[in-house]
């Protein structure tokens, strides 16, 4: 798909000039904290790319990233992310909150996530202009549009950009003990994906002593045993793994949550395939497919199949497989 440069570089202005405003610049100032850098940007320039009338560079991007104290590769992946997608309209999203919410959750099950993320955005900005939405929405509704751009990201696979707005709600002093725990959830699985194991384990130690709380919500146990496996299953430790997921399962069984449930058990498989476990993997991944068929969750099944495929060949049956 080629480059929108008209949408894709206003909505990316705009993105530039909520940045700027949030650091309380003016575009002089912004030019004068790029005197002592390589690449040097007018206030004429800046002002260009706020109206989406320019496409900046690497070199540019670059000289943004360190005037506004964001990282170089949150800015590529909001460019890349900006141009390569139409625009949602704002009058798509509900005025009503509750409204909103149920818009947007089903806009994350269906699997629109770009659709999700520019709604979310978008209710963000009129919070922000609007004194009488911001107390209609209140604090919760503000955090929720910031956990559903995070949750979008995720799955659009922008993870220097969630991890970073992971981090800034976590900073938040008026964050409730649910919400940051998702916050958690989310900084934890950007490290991991990105890599940054060490981190991630740190951030895991922390969200699993604030789960302690009896404000946690019940999943958030078993939400922090799953995400544990999967940082094992990077590093290697796979038996270990096998034992997060087991515990995970029953314990969303218990809380009837059984999409999620449904989720772990095909984890819980994919993983004793990896082992080598190949009769348990497929018990575990035939069940995951029928219950994820009975409840219409067509991803856990098509991440089930998958894995039966490969049980099938490394079984050595190359037509079931298929």
């Amino acid at each position: 798909m080629g480059l929108d440069r008209h949408r894709g570089g206003t909505r990316f202005g705009a993105y530039l000039r909520a940045l700027r405003e949030r650091r309380k610049l003016t575009l002089e100032a912004a030019e004068n904290l790029s005197a002592a850098l390589e690449t040097r940007l007018t206030s004429s320039y800046m002002s260009r790319l706020e109206s989406g009338l320019a496409v900046p560079n690497l070199a540019r991007l670059s000289a943004i990233s360190r005037i506004y104290d964001i990282p170089l590769t949150t800015l590529v992946e909001k460019f890349d992310l900006e141009h390569r997608h139409p625009t949602v309209k704002g009058a798509d999203l509900p005025d009503d909150l509750a409204t909103a919410d149920a818009l947007l959750r089903r806009k994350l099950r269906a699997g629109a996530y770009f659709e999700a993320l520019q709604l979310a955005a978008e209710g963000e900005k009129r919070v922000e202009v609007d004194a009488d939405r911001a107390e209609q929405w209140g604090v919760e509704g503000t955090r929720f549009l910031q956990i559903v751009k995070c949750q979008a990201m995720l799955h659009l696979e922008l993870y220097e950009s969630a991890k970073f707005e992971s981090e800034r709600l976590l900073e938040s002093e008026d964050l409730s003990p649910q919400h940051r725990l998702v916050a958690w959830q989310f900084f934890i699985g950007c490290c991991t994906r990105l890599r940054r194991y060490k981190l991630a384990l740190a951030a895991l130690e922390q969200a699993e002593r604030e789960a302690r709380s009896p404000d946690s919500p019940a999943r958030a146990f078993a939400d922090l045993k799953v995400l544990r496996g999967d940082l094992l299953i990077k590093t290697g430790r796979l038996e270990a793994a096998s034992e997060e997921f087991t515990v995970a399962l029953k314990r969303y069984r218990d809380n009837g949550d059984t999409a999620e449930a449904c989720r772990a058990q095909m984890n819980l498989g994919s993983t004793l395939l990896e082992m080598g476990r190949l009769a348990a993997a497929r018990s575990y991944l035939l069940q995951s497919v029928e219950e994820a068929e009975r409840g219409g969750w067509d991803q856990i099944r098509a991440c089930a199949l998958a894995n039966l495929a490969a049980v099938a060949w490394r079984n050595g049956d190359p037509t079931r497989a298929e």
